[in-house]
């Protein structure tokens, strides 16, 4: 019995709420940070979505290849950490944070 018990708290210790394929929260912070800002660059300079959406996805593209993530892993982070409320507060939270650090020169 207390073998199990160990186990037990062994396997819990071990084991994250995060699954494998789901990208960790500061890599998926930096993700959303640069693509709020180049979705926030191509609305203000353009305005209608549907002149700049082949663009924008293209730059979506360009800055999840730099920084070696899928599509797919980004949208399923996404949605992961989506359904999430409490972590997904905080990764806004953190967002503009950073936003507001870099806006006004700290």
């Amino acid at each position: 019995m207390k073998r199990l018990i160990l186990s037990s708290l062994l396997f819990c210790a071990c084991h994250t709420s995060e699954k494998p394929e789901v990208l960790p929260k500061e890599k998926m912070l930096v993700l959303m940070e640069e693509i709020y800002l180049i979705e926030n660059h191509y609305q203000m300079t353009y305005g209608s979505p549907s002149v700049y959406k082949s663009s924008l996805d293209s730059s979506c593209l360009r800055i999840l290849r730099e920084n070696n993530v899928t599509r797919d892993q980004y949208e399923e982070s996404f949605t992961y950490y989506a359904g999430q409320p409490e972590i997904m507060l905080d990764l806004q939270r953190q967002l503009i944070e950073r936003l507001n650090k870099k806006r006004v020169g700290f």
